[in-house]
C-alpha cells in the first residue's frame, strides 16, 4: 500500500508553481536533490504570514 503523503508529495509538480489552502495563495519550488534521492519543498505564503520547509 502506497503512503499517502508520500503519494501526495509524489503528485506535486517539481520546479516552481503557486497553490491555494485556506483562501491563501502559496508559491512554492519543489526541487531534487542527489540525483533524485533526497527531495526539498520550499513554500511562502504570497503577501508573508507563512513559511514552509520540508526535506526528504
Amino acid at each position: 500500500m502506497t503512503d499517502p503523503f508520500l503519494a501526495a508529495f509524489d503528485a506535486l509538480p517539481t520546479g516552481a508553481f503557486s497553490a491555494r489552502y485556506e483562501n491563501a495563495r502559496w508559491d512554492a519550488a519543489k526541487t531534487s536533490l542527489v540525483d533524485g534521492r533526497s527531495w526539498k519543498l520550499v513554500a511562502r505564503r504570497a503577501g508573508g504570514g507563512g513559511y514552509v520547509s520540508l526535506n526528504l
